[in-house]
């Protein structure tokens, strides 16, 4: 009879002890666990399972606020949101799924892999340290550097202008006008206007990995053509073809045309990280229309809506992207090239970025 007792005992539910802690203390003890782990801890009771998932379902919306944070250049509120938690290096490992200003939508991305694709690289010189602090902090940053860059860091070219420039040079002063008026009609240039909005929207949704290459050859052909063409044809490229490349940059690259290029690059004044115009109280992002503004009124350059411009602005521009290559480069011979030193002759060519320290 008492042998009957003790196998009733045995067989027993066990008190739920942990369930009984403070839900501050579970996710504590949680923090320390992988997915997996929790996952199978979630299983053990029936109170166990709701917390968990409603653990995950909340830091997910934490780490889709951080990508967000990113996207559109909120690096301050990144920073609070990591700091809060000190403990926690989650975020460095959740993927998240998030939309930009201009409506690229980036998903299954770590915040580090953010930063990669939108080339900030003072967001991954934040993130780099708390990579530092974990057992196997370069593996962890190589296998997020090689699920974005499976390849490396992919060859970019710019889109082709040479139908644009043939029009616009072969165009009356009156349809130039017209298009710098937004008259539909069917002109040559209105046609190509249309074309060219068209395939570069349809072209900067598909790269996922922002390409400075075409508006560094925008400026290009801006200074190219500076003497040939006349005052109006120059502010028609200028507004709706340089400008209309300015609505698919990057938060980060627009925070830097609302500053003076010349301030940051050569005065090594501080960023200031905003999306406010220097000289205007206007805001680079969010647009305020799909038909009007920016890429069909005005341009921006040195925190100011330009209509037209000197030549050689771009100089500023390209100077940082030359200088954020070497630093890009460092990152991917850490992550696939074992170490090898990035050379000093590596120049600006398919592969430009942008950084301001």
């Amino acid at each position: 009879m008492m042998e009957d007792d003790v196998a009733s005992d045995s067989s027993a539910p066990q008190p739920d002890y942990l369930s009984d802690l403070p839900d501050e203390m579970l996710e504590y003890i949680g923090s320390f666990l992988s997915d997996e782990s929790k996952s199978q801890w979630s299983l053990t009771s029936k109170s166990m399972y709701p917390f968990f998932k409603a653990e995950r379902d909340n830091f997910q919306k934490i780490i889709n606020r951080l990508l967000t944070h990113a996207l559109q250049g909120e690096q301050n509120e990144i920073e609070e949101i990591i700091k809060a938690n000190p403990w926690d290096s989650r975020w460095l490992f959740y993927r998240g799924t998030a939309t930009d200003f201009s409506g690229r939508i980036y998903e299954k991305v770590t915040l580090f892999q953010t930063a990669l694709l939108t080339h900030n690289v003072n967001l991954v010189k934040i993130i780099e340290p708390y990579f530092d602090k974990l057992p196997n902090e370069a593996e962890e940053k190589a296998r997020q550097f090689n699920k974005a860059f499976p390849n490396g860091f992919p060859d970019q070219t710019s889109y082709d202008f040479s139908t644009l420039i043939q029009v616009i040079t072969t165009s009356s002063d009156d349809n130039i006008l017209d298009a710098l008026e937004k008259k539909q009609n069917n002109t040559r240039i209105c046609e190509a206007l249309n074309i060219f909005r068209k395939e570069f929207t349809d072209l900067s949704m598909k790269e996922k990995y922002f390409n400075p290459q075409h508006l560094i050859e925008a400026f290009n052909v801006y200074n190219q053509q500076f003497i040939p063409w006349s005052f109006n044809q120059l502010s028609l490229f200028w507004c709706q073809i340089i400008g209309y490349i300015q609505r698919y940059l990057p938060a980060y690259y627009a925070q830097v045309f609302c500053q003076r290029l010349d301030s940051l690059v050569e005065e090594k004044k501080s960023f200031t990280r905003s999306l406010t115009f220097e000289n205007d109280s206007k805001v680079f992002y969010p647009l305020s229309s799909s038909s009007s503004g920016l890429g069909f009124d005005y341009a921006i350059f040195d925190g100011e809506l330009v209509y037209i411009t000197y030549p050689y602005v771009h100089l500023g521009f390209e100077k940082l992207c030359r200088a954020n290559t070497t630093e890009l480069l460092k990152l991917q011979c850490g992550a696939q090239c074992l170490g090898q030193p990035v050379t000093d002759g590596d120049t600006l060519t398919s592969r430009s970025c942008c950084t301001i320290s």
